[in-house]
């Protein structure tokens, strides 16, 4: 209860603080879009949000809507973290070039899979499923189980997640990218390494450990926002005029 009554505050404290960050960037850029238009939008998510933790509630934690609860939360993550990005961008250089939206794809697409991972996860984060890294320990597992289908996709895009950043972190100085995506890209790929051991003690602990549950979301949660500014640097260097 304590923990429930503690998460409720919270949200109505991010939904003050989304509202202030809005009008401060109304006020003091609102020649930015790039800052304006994700900070207004991260209010109306948030309403959007609120109504939906209602929904769950009075729709006694169904998992579907637990599962869109935390989508729109990350939604909420993405759109505040490239507030943070676009407000810094004045002090790098933009980068045009066809490299640059190669790198730009690239990146785009390992934000958007680890997305797809965390809705995934959150499907079957309370079942346990035997063996690591394979289920049951073969290549292939039973499938007529729908959640063990859903648990098997899972652990599928995770592995081949983990080594589509590695290849990233590899290539990332054949397209030039500045020292911060560069930085950004490492810290993704080193955070969701360790989100992959707390996977592997998650299922060695039979899902036992709330905590090893919460932990196992707020890496996720973390690597996906890295990506998302990882991406959105890349975006806005190509489209943003920088005044010296």
């Amino acid at each position: 209860m304590v923990i429930e009554w503690t998460h409720r505050w919270l949200a109505a404290l991010v939904g003050i603080l989304a509202i202030a960050t809005a009008v401060s960037a109304w006020r003091n850029l609102r020649h930015r879009s790039d800052v304006v238009i994700p900070a207004v939008a991260a209010v109306v998510v948030i309403g959007i949000q609120a109504w939906v933790g209602r929904l769950v509630v009075k729709g006694d934690l169904a998992s579907d809507l637990v599962s869109l609860h935390l989508g729109i939360s990350m939604v909420v993550v993405a759109l505040l973290t490239v507030v943070v990005v676009a407000t810094g961008l004045p002090q790098i250089e933009p980068e045009p070039s066809r490299r640059r939206r190669g790198w730009t794809t690239r990146v785009g697409v390992a934000a958007a899979g680890s997305f797809l991972l965390i809705i995934l996860g959150s499907v079957v984060h309370n079942l346990y499923f035997p063996g690591w890294p394979l289920m049951d320990n073969t290549l292939v597992p039973d499938l007529s189980n729908t959640m063990a289908a859903v648990h098997y996709l899972h652990r599928l895009m995770a592995g081949v997640l983990l080594g589509y950043l590695g290849y990233l972190i590899f290539v990332s100085s054949r397209f030039g990218i500045s020292a911060v995506e560069k930085r950004l890209m490492v810290t993704a790929g080193t955070v969701y390494l360790v989100n992959v051991a707390l996977g592997a003690a998650h299922v060695f602990t039979m899902v036992s450990s709330a905590f090893l549950v919460s932990a196992h979301l707020g890496l996720a949660a973390a690597v996906w926002s890295l990506l998302v500014a990882s991406t959105t640097f890349s975006i806005l260097l190509q489209r943003v005029p920088i005044a010296r």
